[in-house]
């Protein structure tokens, strides 16, 4: 089989935070070593809905016209995120078993198959020679366009300082966000929110349920700020980059993720975890076994990840007025986690 001349092919499918994470992994390594990205956007048919273990190393759940781009010559590295692109990463490595595949998250392959796994602690994923683990995903700093930024720091600027932005997520199980939750967090806020005599601009997420943020802002006693999709662009990116403060709901792990990653002090909103939450370790036995080899993974534990996070200091606790005390170091991590892809090669 022919050999790419230094290509990374990033795999690239329905989850626009799986793509981000290829995406900046794909470009920091091409970074270091001057090899060249390109993206293959794959579109799915329902045959992605067959288990991997069972169409192991296919092309078969794509459609034909991006099976068209997965042809000679072959790059030196894959990297791919998410069920989805397993199997086609396999294929890859199976048609040239010198391209070395990188995969983030669980593929639900046996993990020996590829050449480094790379997940993050909610995944409970086994840890072997193959797999690393980071903190968080790796995603690059989130930067809104200078228009964009310029437009809401106007639009902010009558809001008493320090501005505090609250990123609301809604209810994902196990994690619940009732209305006693609501109302609890609307009285932290106001707490938080007069002790520093600033103002809350409280934005909504995809997973933000109608009325969430309107319930929020009707229980606040503080200056405040809230989104109107109809009027306003989406002004996630801008907060990060103008918030003097950034609160977080603890359902979304790429929200705190973005927070850190730009580096500002970072409070987490933890919400409940339901008593009906399964939970299993793959440190031994079956179950290890079983997450091996690709036939079962651990429920996704995001408390689990975020209560590591609060316990180590490097996110404020809301609910018990606790600052954020250390610094999270995710450039060394995730240079480190670089070096050894390259080492790969």
């Amino acid at each position: 089989m022919m050999q790419g001349d230094g290509e990374i092919w990033a795999l690239l499918g329905a989850r626009a935070g799986d793509n981000a994470q290829v995406l900046a992994l794909s470009h920091a390594v091409a970074n270091e070593t001057g090899m060249s990205v390109l993206e293959r956007p794959l579109h799915f048919t329902r045959a992605h809905l067959l288990p991997d273990v069972l169409r192991g190393a296919s092309l078969g759940s794509i459609f034909a016209q991006d099976r068209a781009l997965i042809a000679p010559p072959w790059p030196t590295l894959v990297v791919a995120a998410g069920r989805r692109t397993a199997p086609v990463a396999q294929w890859i490595k199976r048609q040239s078993p010198t391209t070395r595949i990188v995969h983030i998250g669980r593929p639900r392959l046996p993990l020996d198959r590829f050449d480094l796994v790379v997940s993050t602690p909610q995944y409970g994923l086994p840890q072997l020679e193959n797999t690393v683990q980071t903190t968080l995903p790796m995603v690059p700093a989130s930067h809104s366009k200078k228009t964009e930024i310029e437009a809401f720091k106007v639009l902010w600027n009558s809001l008493p300082k320090p501005h505090i932005a609250v990123h609301l997520g809604g209810a994902k199980f196990p994690l619940r966000f009732s209305r006693r939750e609501e109302g609890i967090l609307a009285q932290l806020l106001n707490a938080h929110v007069s002790a520093l005599s600033g103002s809350a601009i409280l934005i909504d997420s995809p997973r933000t349920p109608p009325g969430l943020l309107q319930r929020i802002s009707h229980l606040l006693k503080v200056p405040q700020w809230i989104n109107d999709p109809a009027i306003n662009n989406n002004p996630y990116r801008a907060s990060l980059a103008l918030a003097d403060q950034i609160i977080v709901t603890s359902d979304s792990v790429s929200m705190v993720s973005d927070a850190l990653a730009i580096g500002k002090p970072t409070w987490l909103f933890a919400l409940p975890k339901s008593p009906f939450a399964i939970t299993w370790s793959t440190e031994w036995g079956l179950p290890r076994t079983l997450a091996m080899s690709g036939i079962l993974s651990p429920p996704r534990d995001v408390d689990h990840l975020m209560q590591w996070l609060l316990q180590k200091g490097f996110v404020g606790n809301l609910k018990t007025a606790t600052a954020p005390h250390a610094a999270l170091d995710l450039a060394a991590e995730r240079s480190a986690l670089v070096r050894r892809i390259v080492a790969l090669l």
